[in-house]
């Protein structure tokens, strides 16, 4: 019998499928904070066009020494990026953030250089400002090598600006808007490393409001002088009589005052017609102009102010005869 045996031969096929990650391991310093400030209060005028760039402040920032290190092959990104907790609430719009002061909005733009290891990673940004909206340049390259980053010659130029018509003044609150955060972006992961803060702001429009009452009442006593008879077109000497009004404003607020009065005269028209007994006289106001003219009396309020104008009895052409002396005038206030 004859015995024989065969031999089969063949192949196994493996497949092993290998996934390459780079990892990536962030090295700070700390994580630095930078104060860039801002006006604790800013007066906005009706007159003021909109766009105007009302306040800005650059801050420098510290410079950051800690480093992003990566090791592996992988093609990545590498970009920097801004956050800040008012894109939650806030829309924006060509940069501009809205505050919660309706007619008012932030925008923050920055400069910054970028080096890296291996250099064609660069990223040179400096002494150009970037709107912050979101997501800086990006830079795509394969490394197969470790790398690492590092931010020098930052700031962060801050602005206040008029976006809209501002009726009624507010804060913009610094814990919602001021918090400005940038990150870099390497292998899908967001590497936090500078903040930036602002300061409070308190919004406040054009205005004032009277201390005390502010219907005046101005005596010009008794007057006695033998010679009103022969005066003509000139004030009665001894008859001048300040007018004050007491005022709280808003720091550089313009205020402008008008006197007039339904009284008149047709031939004085800086002039009240006398409706007491006396004749041949006249209220006087001096150097205003005209009685409804507005006149600007103070150009930059501050916080207290007074507003003066001298009144005084005024001898017309008229033929004079004793008397009593009674007039009514009102003043209105304008507020820039």
């Amino acid at each position: 019998m004859n015995k024989g045996f065969g031999i089969f031969g063949g192949m196994i096929f493996m497949l092993i499928s290998v996934e390459c990650r780079a990892d990536c391991t962030e090295k700070l310093d700390g994580f630095p904070r930078t104060n860039i400030g801002g006006p604790s209060t800013l007066l906005v005028r009706k007159n003021t066009s909109v766009g105007t760039v009302l306040f800005s402040v650059r801050g420098y920032l510290n410079n950051n020494t800690g480093y992003i290190e990566c090791t592996g092959n992988v093609t990545n990104q590498f970009y920097t990026s801004f956050d800040n907790t008012a894109y939650i609430n806030h829309p924006i719009k060509n940069g501009v953030i809205d505050t919660d002061v309706p007619g008012i909005g932030v925008r923050t733009t920055t400069s910054w250089t970028v080096t890296t290891t291996p250099a064609n990673l660069n990223i040179n940004l400096g002494g150009q400002d970037i709107i912050l909206e979101g997501d800086g340049p990006r830079v795509t390259t394969n490394f197969t090598t470790s790398w690492r980053y590092q931010v020098s010659s930052m700031s962060v130029l801050y602005e206040i600006i008029k976006t809209g018509d501002v009726t009624q003044g507010g804060v913009i609150n610094k814990t919602t808007i001021g918090l400005i955060r940038l990150y870099v972006h390497a292998n899908g992961t967001n590497y936090y490393f500078q903040e930036a803060q602002t300061a409070s702001t308190i919004i406040v429009t054009p205005g004032c409001e009277v201390v005390g009452n502010a219907d005046k009442v101005i005596s010009f006593g008794t007057v006695v002088n033998k010679n009103l008879s022969t005066l003509s077109n000139t004030a009665i000497p001894g008859s001048e009589r300040e007018l004050s009004v007491e005022l709280k404003c808003n720091a550089g607020t313009k205020v402008a005052v008008t006197y007039d009065s339904s009284d008149k005269d047709l031939n004085y028209r800086n002039a009240v017609t006398n409706r007491g007994t006396a004749k041949g006289v006249v209220v006087y106001f001096d150097n205003i102009g005209e009685l409804g003219q507005q006149n600007m009396v103070i150009n930059s309020a501050n916080e207290s102010e007074v507003i003066k104008q001298t009144v005084s009895l005024y001898r017309t052409t008229d033929a004079f005869s004793a008397g009593t002396i009674s007039a009514q005038a009102n003043y209105t206030l304008n507020y820039e």
